[in-house]
């Protein structure tokens, strides 16, 4: 049996991707394809449906037998990122309010809007926060990992960093988390910074909010009872 890849896939944004495009190119069952590479057909299932990532034994073997290296077009080669169709991530799409307790004033919260879009011309989902004017990131990339539930914002310039792991538990547009980020850029010191986040998606009729809010501000408790929710929810702990 000639097995080749061929033309099935344009582009290879995953291991996984590519493995499963090689699988119907040649008409294979996956007892057939454990066979091939000499593993047990658990093993198999589990890499195949995103339950478990492949070691690099199996990273080697599906190199040296399949012809497939690891390979990615994702800016994250080892995250376990998955590229996905825009049908997948939809739902992940528009306009949001971001609150995080405030770098600069203790008891504060800071708050600005972050758009995610889907980039056609590379076929990701990418945010836009250039509404914050306490950011040096314009646009960073979205990410969705197969091995977890968690969706990543990334985004990185001229050696500064942004990182947030989010999840939306009820697929209902809030999204709870951490941000690690190199801090703001009005502080003195750029230094690692980390907190509570909350990004909760914007209806056509709410109105976003900017700026630092501060007690006294009438949603300042709406916003904290968000964050409230993020911390008692276990979806971001910090130790220290």
């Amino acid at each position: 049996m000639g097995l080749n890849l061929g033309q099935t896939r344009e582009k290879a944004v995953s291991l996984i991707d590519d493995v499963k495009a090689f699988v119907v190119a040649n008409n294979l069952t996956r007892a057939q394809l454990a066979d091939l590479l000499s593993v047990s057909k658990s093993t198999i299932d589990k890499f195949m449906g995103g339950f478990s990532p492949p070691s690099s034994k199996l990273t080697k073997k599906i190199a040296f037998k399949l012809g497939i290296e690891k390979r990615s077009l994702s800016p994250f080669p080892d995250f376990g990122i998955h590229a996905p169709e825009r049908s997948e991530v939809r739902h992940l799409e528009g306009t949001y309010q971001v609150i995080r307790p405030s770098f600069r004033e203790p008891g504060c919260l800071d708050a600005y809007s972050i758009a995610v879009t889907w980039d056609s011309a590379q076929a990701y989902l990418v945010f836009d926060e250039s509404n914050n004017a306490m950011s040096t990131f314009d646009r960073g990339l979205v990410s969705v990992p197969i091995y977890n539930n968690l969706i990543y914002f990334l985004s990185g310039a001229n050696g500064n960093f942004q990182f947030m792991l989010l999840s939306d538990p009820e697929r209902k547009g809030t999204l709870y988390g951490g941000i690690l980020t190199t801090g703001s850029p009005k502080l003195s010191l750029r230094i690692p910074t980390a907190a509570l986040v909350v990004l909760k998606k914007m209806a056509e009729d709410e109105t976003l909010v900017f700026g630092t809010i501060r007690p006294d501000h009438p949603r300042y408790r709406e916003f904290q009872d968000l964050l409230q929710i993020g911390r008692d929810g276990g979806f971001f702990t910090a130790h220290i």
